[in-house]
């Protein structure tokens, strides 16, 4: 049998100079020819412009005596008599790559900067020394991928030992062989890198990869090879700059978790660049549009939802005020609806395509998909990314058509090549008009999306399946479905209020699922409530607004004269081929919007 494809570039792992580096080409590796592994570990420790990104001893001072430096202790703690078992298949078939990144033991670095305690870097070198020993025997369950040499792999080990080794530099708890056996990780990676990375590949392994290389010339300038690290560093990082963010400043992904971890990875190169290596990624307009991108993605009440294999995001950066309202990241593919206080209505639809990926794409099977957010809670959510890649339900569940907000097909899955086209996005001064269709079942779907952004704000959605037939209307939501009058609403308050038109056609279920809840925790997993709708004929007109307790009157939707009669508190409004009208109690016009009908 034939040995599979390499996910990567063919193996290059060099026996001497990247796998197993001897003390004198460690010496000269780093500029100190003939220079023994405790006289290295001196001179690394006596510079004194030494502390790279991240500064763990900075970080301590300004944490000392925080909840957040409590809970790294614990952890820390926890790890001092932490037995690893580093070529076990236990660990899962993702799990054990992700076990070999070590990032897991930065909390050791980060205690003993907190409490000066040896019993932390004399845990970090027992573990450590573990893990270089697995190196050689270690085999992974994904074809064609390294364990230990693959771009994810050498990129997150430099960001956890080069600022471990500047910690550690001067602590007799960690020997002078396992500094040694650290800095010689540390250096064969960078060569792996530099080889590895000699031309443009989209997505995050190589954006990351490429830019801690930034970081290792940086730490280690007197490197022979330091300016060739820097030099393909900075080419891959304004590469990525160019090709690999769309005009609208989103990541090629498509996903807000690997644009932050992108997006991490360049503040990085910004601060060792500009510091040490003379040019700055800041120049270059895309590192700015990337922030913008966050920032209009963010909703309301903080977070970014957890769009296609992303945790729900919580940005712990300064990011710009984006404009009010409604507004299209057209390259990127998502549409923001977005109304007024106190509300704060706030809608992210997706309408751009499957994105492919060097080993497993981030994209979930669907579109025209939506998260709504109103009064700052989550009322419409989706199942977002997994706990791990290794989740049983990560196929059948997290990334299936069932966990999300859209329209499905029975006995179909919807696939990649679904040729999602965005017909009509209008944006008035009461109203916003989003109309998208695709071709991702064997029947084209059409979804048109009316959002009235004033008070009572709510989305008229109308979803149809070409040629009729059965089709399933779902919605989910960390509430539980109950039924009201003309329709359903969401328990507790703020409640989102469902009201089907045609209900009588409708057969209505629910059911549970579970999914990332956006309560403050970054991975925080619950029950996900779906309320589904199914129609024999494909039709779909349903009406979504959101109140604030659970306890205020549901809205009415009826057919009018071949449009749409809302009645929405002491308001009746109006919708009818290219015009929105709302009227008061008293009967007189409060507001109207024209819009081109397509």
């Amino acid at each position: 049998m034939s040995p599979p494809a390499p996910v990567e570039r063919p193996p290059h792992v060099h026996p001497t100079r990247m796998r197993h580096i001897a003390d004198d080409d460690l010496a000269a590796g780093v500029g100190l020819p003939g220079a023994s592994p405790a006289a290295v570990r001196a001179h690394l420790a006596a510079r004194p412009d030494r502390h790279p990104t991240p500064d763990h001893r900075q970080w301590a001072e300004q944490a000392r005596g925080t909840a957040a430096a409590d809970e790294i202790l614990e952890t820390a703690k926890e790890l001092l008599t932490r037995e690893v078992d580093f070529v076990s298949p236990a660990a899962g078939r993702s799990g054990l790559y992700g076990l070999h990144y070590l990032t897991w033991m930065t909390p050791l670095v980060q205690a003993y900067e907190l409490s000066g305690d040896d019993a932390y870097p004399a845990a970090f070198g027992r573990i450590f020394r573990a893990w270089y020993a697995s190196r050689d025997v270690v085999v992974g369950d994904w074809p064609g991928l390294d364990v230990v040499w693959y771009s994810l792999g050498v990129w997150a080990r430099a960001m956890v030992l080069v600022p471990a080794m500047t910690t550690f530099a001067e602590t007799p708890a960690l020997d002078d062989a396992t500094f040694a056996d650290m800095l010689r990780t540390v250096l064969g990676g960078a060569r792996w890198a530099a080889e590895e990375h000699d031309e443009f590949r989209h997505g995050n392994w190589q954006l990351v990869c490429a830019a801690e290389l930034l970081h290792v010339a940086a730490f280690l300038p007197d490197a022979e090879e330091a300016p060739q690290w820097a030099r393909v560093g900075r080419e891959r990082t304004l590469e990525h700059l160019d090709r690999d963010f769309y005009p609208d400043g989103g990541h090629h992904e498509r996903s807000p978790g690997y644009h932050v971890l992108c997006l991490q990875a360049l503040r990085r190169a910004e601060e060792v660049a500009g510091r040490h290596l003379g040019w700055r990624p800041s120049d270059h307009p895309a590192f700015g549009a990337a922030h913008d991108w966050l920032a209009a993605m963010r909703t309301p009440a903080g977070w970014v939802p957890a769009w296609q294999d992303s945790p729900v995001v919580y940005p712990d950066i300064e990011l710009p005020e984006p404009k009010p309202g409604s507004k299209l990241l057209p390259s990127s593919g998502y549409a923001i609806l977005a109304g007024q206080p106190p509300a704060n209505p706030f809608m992210i639809v997706n309408v751009g395509p499957y994105v492919e990926h060097e080993l497993e794409s981030h994209s979930h099977l669907a579109v025209t998909d939506f998260v709504l957010v109103a009064f700052d809670a989550p009322l419409a959510i989706e199942a977002g990314g997994p706990p791990t890649y290794d989740d049983p339900l990560y196929q059948s569940w997290y990334r299936s058509p069932a966990a999300h907000n859209v329209v499905t097909l029975p006995d179909e899955q919807m696939t990649t090549d679904r040729r999602c086209e965005l017909d009509e996005f209008t944006v008035t001064e009461h109203v916003t008009v989003l109309r998208a269709h695709h071709h991702g079942y064997s029947r084209r779907v059409e979804r048109r999306i009316l959002f009235v952004a004033g008070d009572p704000a709510y989305w008229l959605i109308s979803d149809t399946v070409d040629g009729g037939g059965p089709a399933t209307w779902s919605i989910h939501g960390p509430a539980q479905w109950r039924s009201v009058d003309g329709g359903f609403a969401s328990t507790g308050g703020p409640a989102l209020h469902v009201v089907p038109a045609h209900r009588a056609l409708l057969a209505a279920r629910t059911e549970v699922g579970v999914g990332q809840l956006p309560r403050g925790k970054p991975r925080e997993f619950g029950p996900l409530h779906a309320l589904r709708l199914d129609s024999p004929v494909g039709r779909f007109d349903v009406l979504l607004t959101a109140t604030s307790t659970e306890s205020v009157a549901p809205p009415r939707l009826s057919s009018c004269d071949g449009g749409w009669r809302i009645t929405c508190g002491s308001f009746i409004d109006s919708v009818d081929r290219g015009r929105w009208e709302r009227r008061g109690a008293d009967g007189q016009v409060v507001a109207t919007a024209r819009w081109e009908q397509r």
